[in-house]
């Protein structure tokens, strides 16, 4: 059972992306669990993780960092 763009882990499931309608299909392409799935699946098959995986992973680092920031800051006044 290989890995192909369609499967993905969704909402932290184990199910094939291409059971969802096309619109869900599509979210989940850009939610950081597709690419942190991906790339583990590249692991298994001896690639290496493509770099549109680093690339979204440290986008949605970089949200996160700034949201928390920005949250700790008007916690903080």
């Amino acid at each position: 059972m290989g890995f192909d763009e369609e499967k993905s882990i969704l909402l932290s499931w184990h199910v094939e992306i291409n059971t969802f309608p096309k619109i869900l299909q599509h979210i989940g392409e850009w939610l950081p669990s597709f690419h942190f799935g991906s790339g583990a699946w590249n692991i298994i098959q001896g690639n290496s993780p493509d770099l549109k995986n680093y690339l979204i992973l440290l986008g949605y680092l970089v949200v996160f960092i700034l949201v928390a920031t920005y949250i700790r800051g008007k916690q903080e006044n």
